[in-house]
Order: C-alpha cells, then structure tokens, then sequence
C-alpha cells in the first residue's frame, strides 16, 4: 500500500529525490514531517496531474514545489486528480461496525473507479464470501457527472449512511439525486450538517458535499450541473 512516489511517477526525476514522501494507496500522497519543532514544510507535487490538499482542498498543479502549513498533529497531504478517497472515524480497532459512516472524497473532473472492500474485520470468514466489494466508477458527462455503485458479496450491508465530498467542478449542481431519488439543496452548512438526504456546495472550497442514507443493491448517484434544469427549478 505505501511507496515510494517513483514507483507512480518513474518518469518524473524529482520524484526520485523525495526520501520521506510516499503514496499511501492509489490517491493520497503523504509528507512527512520529521525536522523536530518544524512548523512549514516544502512539498513536491509529481508530475502527471494535478493535486489537491487534503486540508484545504485548494487545487496545485503537478511539477511544483510549495511550502505548506504543517504544525504538530497536521500532516501534509494531497489526494491526485482522479481520486477515490474513502474515509472513516478513526477507531482503535477495525471492526465492520465502524463503517456505519463513510465518506468519499472523488475528483469527478475525469474517469476513474475504485473497489471498496469491507468485511467483519475479526473473523475469516471472508474465506467463505461474507465480504463486500463495492466497486465505484466516476463518468464524466457533459453537463452531469456520474457515480456509479455496484456491489458483490455475500456479506450483509452494515454502512448507514454515504457522504461524497466531490471535487473538480467550480460550480454548484442544480440537482443531485440518488438512484430515483433527488436530494435536497442546501444553501448553509448548518443546515446540511442538520439534514439528511441533503447536499451542499462550499463555494470557497469548490467541493460539493453530499449525505445520503445507504442504498441497497446497486445504484446510480447522478449530480448535474446542466443550465437548462435552471428553467424546471
């Protein structure tokens, strides 16, 4: 799961001369911080594509050097164009039970797909088929983006609850819905914070944040941003 950056990046020569940054799976990259007191760090972005702080969310561009904020307990991180990044609670152990709440960070600005992968987290009896694997595919459509869930296994479905934090787009969907389902808009974070089934555009951050009840089966999450839903709103 964690390598070097050339091992993704062999043709970017920097990325040979970076010791102490890595991948930590296909999305995040990671830099370490290890100069005792050190409160900024100086951080390449490989070629290839473009990067944004896992922090901030603002967007850099590969093939440059950028000094970040990184004081005690804030490591810096940045998640690649193309990105499927899942996120949980943080636990002590890694039990299915922890799971209830995922969130996924995904760059909807190109195609990509992702497996999420979810068992018991004590027992083998994955070896048997309870486990469940979700694949997730980004389709970028003009005027719309795509995401689509498709499910295998044998393991009962335990998550509750979905959040999308979707970047890539500068402007805010006019709709967002759920297999046959539209969400509601909202224009305050309170609000969505406070409401399910309910989606929420950060205008400084340029992220579109998206809560859902789980869906069971496959389904199809579609956000669009075509003009013409203007009129029918």
């Amino acid at each position: 799961v964690m390598r070097p950056l050339f091992f993704d990046f062999s043709e970017d020569e920097e990325s040979w001369k970076q010791d102490f940054q890595f991948m930590y799976g296909p999305s995040l990259m990671v830099a370490n911080v290890l100069d005792k007191g050190a409160v900024k760090k100086r951080v390449y972005l490989p070629k290839g594509c473009d990067w944004y702080d896992y922090h901030t969310l603002a967007k850099y561009p590969g093939g440059i050097e950028l000094e970040v904020d990184a004081p005690l307990g804030k490591i810096p991180m940045f998640i690649r164009t193309g990105g499927i990044l899942p996120l949980i609670k943080s636990f002590a152990r890694n039990e299915i039970a922890n799971t209830k709440k995922i969130s996924l960070i995904v760059d909807v600005s190109s195609e990509s797909t992702f497996c999420l992968y979810q068992d018991d987290g004590i027992t083998d009896l994955y070896k048997s088929g309870e486990y469940l694997e979700t694949s997730i595919s980004v389709v970028p459509q003009q005027g719309c983006s795509l995401l689509i869930f498709k499910k295998d296994g044998n393991m009962s479905e335990i998550t509750e609850e979905i959040e999308l934090r979707l970047l890539g787009s500068d402007i805010a969907p006019l709709s967002v819905s759920v297999g046959d389902k539209k969400l509601t808009p909202l224009l305050d974070s309170i609000d969505y914070i406070e409401n399910d089934n309910s989606f929420y555009f950060d205008l400084g951050a340029k992220c579109t944040y998206i809560k859902y009840e789980q869906v069971k089966g496959n389904y199809t999450v579609q956000v669009d941003y075509s003009i013409h839903d203007l009129i029918d709103m």
